[in-house]
């Protein structure tokens, strides 16, 4: 709740993929007055039964229910929306392109929403520091978009405008100096010596074979070390 209260206080208006779209949060979003629009999963909760069924290519379907709106349209392939917004209707509205398409208009105003995602993951895909699957997925998932989103927040609040490598530079400087003022404990001028404490009791063949290779792992490594 603490986020979507911050949500609203960035914006009276959301845009969001069916993953995260639905006839609660929706409703939700419309009492603290944040319109929503999204893309919507025909197997969600409180969707007619007769959004599922087939119809011809161009058809449009809407229910409205407490200013709740789901609209259904065929294109390529059937396309779901949930929206609250009151310029959103059944009603297909042209988009000129290389030749005149219809859509509804929350269809229109959802996919150039969308075009600030695709922003997002260009600005967080420059300046990469890793090439690994899972990396990507702790950096530029989570920590790149987590950059680009406060460097858009600081853009919104602060009378000086960065660009997002400005951004990133400063915060690499912020975080490098603040991380070289925190105290280093004192390490000892004494040599350390590895050594293995004999397990007392009997023990099998393998045990102290183990033991045995164990113990001259650490010899060498401490002549090694002088």
């Amino acid at each position: 709740m603490q986020f979507l209260n911050y949500v609203t206080f960035l914006s009276t208006e959301r845009y969001a993929h069916n993953f995260y779209s639905g006839i609660p949060l929706v409703k939700t979003l419309l009492d603290q007055k944040c319109l929503s629009c999204g893309t919507l999963r025909p197997n969600r909760k409180g969707v007619p039964k007769e959004f599922t069924k087939k119809n011809k290519k161009g058809v449009v379907i809407g229910r409205e229910k407490s200013k709740i709106k789901i609209i259904k349209w065929l294109d390529k392939r059937p396309v779901f929306m949930i929206t609250t917004h009151p310029a959103h209707n059944a009603t297909l509205e042209k988009k000129r392109k290389e030749e005149d398409i219809l859509k509804p208009q929350c269809v229109i105003d959802y996919n150039l929403a969308k075009n600030g995602v695709d922003f997002s993951d260009q600005m967080s895909s420059y300046h990469t520091v890793v090439r690994k699957w899972y990396r990507k997925v702790m950096f530029e998932l989570l920590l790149g978009t987590t950059v680009v989103n406060s460097w858009i927040v600081y853009n919104m609040v602060s009378d000086t405008k960065l660009s997002i490598m400005e951004f990133r530079t400063q915060l690499a400087k912020d975080l490098v100096i603040e991380q070289a003022e925190v105290p280093k404990q004192p390490v000892s001028s004494r040599k350390r010596q590895h050594t293995f404490v004999k397990p007392e009791g009997p023990r099998k063949k393998e045990e102290k074979t183990m033991y045995w290779m164990l113990q001259k792992i650490a010899n060498n490594y401490n002549q090694s070390r002088g």
